[in-house]
């Protein structure tokens, strides 16, 4: 027993300061969160989710909360606490059969149970709360697939307080022929209480454009200290199945020495599924019965799950362990009061530059000891917010040595702030075209690689593929090392990897946008490509594709070289001929490869990352790829464009 006592107590003592600490998960990978969430009623967990309600079963209620709950405010101080989450739902249903009830994001009273009753009513309420008026303890953004009485008389996105009605609706224009999955952001500020919901379709061939709903509540009016956090969905007398794909929560208030309460007996997963321990049977015992004497049974459930976590990372040496508390951290919510100080007042003179949808200033974050780069969304455009959830949404879940590092953002009065990792050597436009230092050949040649491997990220390494639509040397910041990150997410879109591209309204900059997405809105991963093919041109021979009003015109000066036989004329003169021939030659005919008028006969972002590191030969060219009668397609385009 003596030898156990250490381990015990550091168990006891893990469990005990991290309760002090913010609530934050991230769900991605269900094959090893098996044991984070409980689930009820007809709730399942899947290798790819969760599933919600089963879809041809109706009276269905299900239920699915994360293990530990939320510290929402603290009673002494009045304080309450930020929160972020993201998810995305897949909601299918029978054909030929009425839609059901719906799911909703929910907080509540630790223990809350399903009522009785409560199929036709997302299993957290029933019909004394419709009929008699009786409020419940609960918060949720309900996405509504089923037309009740007391709703809108359309599908809709609802903040309910304490009642099946909704305090705020908006319209979900919601395809029943497309089993759509729904990307979602929610947000509360508690200097405001301001609870916001922002939505997304991506599996759509017309994307339509993101929307918001915001309530005003107080959450201290409703809800008790700690409540727990999770969905809830129903099917009344329809049918529907609905999945969640990933979760991800983040918190901001902290507490020291504070325990969270016992939860009242609610149906859970059973001990066997929610821990496997490798040690005896009777450390087990020792450390479930020294927790309920501490703690009581709730505590127990938490300090076994906390002994599983500390049994993973023990290994690790402190430097990964380090790396891992900080990938937790980032990227935040930050207020904008913070911001507003870390730019001093976004004033002039910390002003970067300003891109397309906004202005972009220099900051340090003291307390995170950073320097960062603080984008500020233009208010008076139309779509800022639209331009503001596409670019979280996407930066936030991608994450590679060649994009630029994402540490968080705020939507505050009426702001829409980014907030970037600072790049000191600035973007590759200004080192090529403006007053920022030559560039040397090794530096250039390591940027094209560096921007060629982060769009393979972004095609095939991503959970789904991402179209980044707008790549161009002023997207390209360079690292005190002038290693290449990729920023300005702003127009990026998900893509549905069923359908080799997307249909969308042409968006980009001249000179780097490929001529079939300029013509018909075909945008793919072949178009980023011919984007790509221009930089790779502009890195070579340091002057813009675009130029006297002729888009392509670096393009043809480049191809004529290569139909003369001397290519390598095209190379910049600023660089003096010190260049490695081998690769200046390889990166002009890769990127006349990348810019050919014919999508399906450019290569793949992994290709082109192959012929540049010389792994495979360069397929011929073709002799008149470039020529007017294979770009006269593109002529006729500018015509009806102008």
């Amino acid at each position: 027993m003596k030898s156990n006592r250490p381990i015990l107590i550091f168990l006891v003592l893990h469990f005990l300061i991290h309760l002090t600490h913010p609530l934050f998960f991230n769900l991605t990978d269900f094959g090893s969160h098996v044991n984070w969430l409980a689930y009820q009623g007809d709730a399942e967990h899947l290798a790819t989710g969760f599933q919600l309600n089963k879809q041809d079963k109706p009276c269905s209620v299900a239920r699915a909360t994360y293990i530990e709950p939320l510290y929402l405010w603290d009673d002494s101080t009045k304080t309450v606490t930020d929160f972020t989450t993201r998810f995305s739902i897949t909601t299918i249903g029978l054909e030929g059969n009425d839609y059901a009830e719906g799911i909703a994001f929910f907080l509540a009273p630790v223990g809350y149970p399903i009522p009785p009753n409560s199929c036709e009513y997302l299993a957290l309420m029933n019909s004394s709360n419709l009929i008699l008026g009786n409020p419940s303890p609960v918060v949720m953004v309900e996405f509504d697939t089923h037309v009740n009485d007391w709703d809108p008389k359309t599908e809709h996105i609802g903040i309910n307080n304490s009642s099946i009605r909704s305090a705020a609706t908006a319209k979900w224009d919601r395809d029943k022929e497309i089993d759509d999955e729904i990307q979602v952001l929610i947000t509360y500020n508690a200097t405001i209480k301001n609870l916001t919901v922002f939505w997304a379709y991506e599996k759509r061939l017309d994307f339509r454009p993101d929307s918001s709903l915001t309530h005003h509540i107080d959450l201290t009016e409703v809800l008790p200290q700690w409540v727990t956090v999770g969905f809830s969905g129903s099917t009344g007398q329809g049918t529907e199945a609905h999945f969640i794909n990933y979760w991800t929560f983040n918190s901001t208030l902290e507490q020291r020495g504070v325990i969270s309460p016992e939860p009242k007996p609610t149906p859970a997963p059973t001990k066997k599924e929610r821990f496997r321990f490798r040690k005896s049977h009777f450390l087990v015992s020792t450390a479930v019965s020294l927790c309920s004497l501490l703690l009581g049974g709730g505590l127990s459930l938490f300090l076994l799950m906390k002994w599983k976590t500390w049994k993973k990372t023990s290994g690790k040496s402190a430097t990964s362990l380090n790396t891992d508390l900080e990938r937790r951290a980032l990227p935040k919510k930050f207020t904008y009061a913070e911001l507003s100080t870390a730019t001093n007042g976004f004033a002039d003179g910390r002003r970067l530059g300003e891109g397309g949808s906004g202005l972009v200033y220099r900051g340090n974050l003291s307390d995170l000891d950073l320097h960062v780069a603080v984008k500020r969304i233009h208010a008076q455009s139309g779509n800022s917010g639209d331009l503001f959830i596409n670019e979280v949404k996407i930066i936030s879940r991608v994450i590679h040595r060649n994009l630029v590092p994402f540490i968080g953002w705020c939507n505050e009065q009426g702001e829409f702030l980014l907030v970037y990792e600072y790049m000191p050597n600035g973007s590759l436009d200004s080192h090529l075209f403006g007053n920022g230092r030559t560039l040397q050949w090794n530096l250039r040649y390591n940027i094209a690689l560096g921007l060629a491997s982060a769009l393979h990220y972004l095609h095939e390494e991503v959970e789904k593929c991402v179209l980044h639509r707008d790549v161009k040397p002023a997207n390209i910041l360079l690292d005190m090392d002038f290693t290449a990150k990729l920023g300005d997410f702003g127009i990026a879109k998900h893509i549905d990897t069923r359908f080799p591209f997307l249909m969308t309204n042409p968006v980009g900059t001249h000179g780097y946008v490929a001529p079939e997405y300029l013509a018909d809105g075909k945008a793919s991963k072949p178009a980023d490509v011919f984007s790509f093919g221009v930089v790779g041109l502009e890195l070579a021979c340091g002057q813009r594709n675009y130029r006297d009003g002729d888009p392509l015109l670096l393009v043809k000066e480049v191809w004529a070289h290569h139909k003369n036989g001397n290519v390598l004329d095209a190379a910049d003169g600023k660089l003096r001929m010190e260049f490695d021939s081998k690769e200046m030659r390889c990166l002009l005919n890769v990127s006349l490869l990348c810019t050919h008028p014919t999508e399906s006969e450019r290569p793949s972002a992994a290709q082109v990352i192959q012929f540049l590191k010389f792994e495979v030969p360069m397929p011929e060219l073709p002799r008149m790829m470039h020529d007017p009668v294979f770009l006269f397609h593109l002529d006729a385009t500018e015509r009806r464009t102008k």
